[in-house]
């Protein structure tokens, strides 16, 4: 069974990108003061953009003016697709569904689960193992190398078999 390695994370890069990032707009006792539509809200928005550029990204802004990075996943169309599916929504139902999740105990949910766990994602969905095992110690992943964050839309034949085979193993 193919588990995620964990990302790890170069703390001095991260921490070289805070101090430039917090260049922009500094406050007056620390901290950053980047309003929106201000010239530091624009050099900021323009670093963030040229990293995720330089990371392989493609860099987009929504009316509002959040901006969303995201990596090319295996099938190009996809993308469109769930983003026509979720921008399509009543915009009442977004606020509603993250209201649910602000209550939402994961740990309550592990320990009333009767069948061990396995989560089937694509590796481009962050996954700490470790911490998932604290919660229950029966969690395993299985990591679609190459998929993006949609591995049933993605590659539905491999996630099915995936599927599959755990179901049938649970039958053992």
């Amino acid at each position: 069974m193919a588990t995620q390695k964990n990302l790890q994370i170069d703390g001095n890069r991260l921490w070289d990108s805070l101090m430039e990032m917090a260049k922009i707009g500094p406050g007056v006792r620390g901290g950053n003061n980047r309003q929106t539509l201000t010239d530091e809200d624009a050099e900021g928005r323009k670093l963030f953009a040229r990293w995720c550029e330089e990371a392989g990204m493609t860099v987009g802004v929504d009316q509002m003016g959040t901006m969303f990075a995201r990596r090319e996943g295996t099938d190009p169309d996809l993308y469109a697709w769930v983003e026509d599916r979720m921008c399509g929504f009543d915009p009442e139902v977004a606020p509603r569904v993250a209201e649910g999740l602000l209550d939402y105990d994961l740990a309550a949910e592990f320990a009333e689960a009767e069948v061990p766990i396995r989560a089937i994602l694509g590796q481009t969905i962050p996954l700490n193992l470790e911490g998932n095992r604290e919660l229950r110690p029966d969690f395993d992943a299985i990591v679609m190398e190459g998929c993006g964050h949609y591995p049933m839309l993605e590659r539905p034949e491999e996630f099915n078999q995936h599927l599959v085979a755990y179901i049938e193993e649970l039958g053992r």
